[in-house]
C-alpha cells in the first residue's frame, strides 16, 4: 500500500470516527509531533520538542547565574591550547 492509498484509508477512518477515536488520534498526533527530532546536541544526540525546550530553559538559567564564558575569555583560553 502506497502513501496515497494509506492516506485515503486513514482519512476515511477519521471521517467515520466517533469522538473517542478522534480524541485518541489527536493525542497520537500530538505525541508524534513532540517526539519528532527538531535539534541535536553538540554530541549528536537527537532532541524532541519537549527536550529542546527543557535544554533552552536550563541554558537560560545558567546564563542568568553567570555560568558562561565570555568571547574574550574564550579567545584567551584558545590561545593557551
Amino acid at each position: 500500500m502506497g502513501e496515497r492509498e494509506l492516506r485515503e484509508e486513514v482519512l476515511k477512518k477519521v471521517q467515520d470516527a466517533d469522538e473517542r477515536l478522534l480524541a485518541m488520534i489527536k493525542a497520537l498526533a500530538i505525541s508524534y509531533q513532540e517526539s519528532e527530532v527538531i535539534a541535536y546536541t553538540v554530541d549528536g544526540e537527537p532532541l524532541g520538542r519537549e527536550q529542546y525546550k527543557q535544554e533552552l530553559k536550563e541554558a537560560k538559567a545558567e546564563y542568568k547565574r553567570g555560568e558562561y564564558t565570555a568571547v574574550d575569555d574564550l579567545k584567551k583560553e584558545i590561545k593557551g591550547w
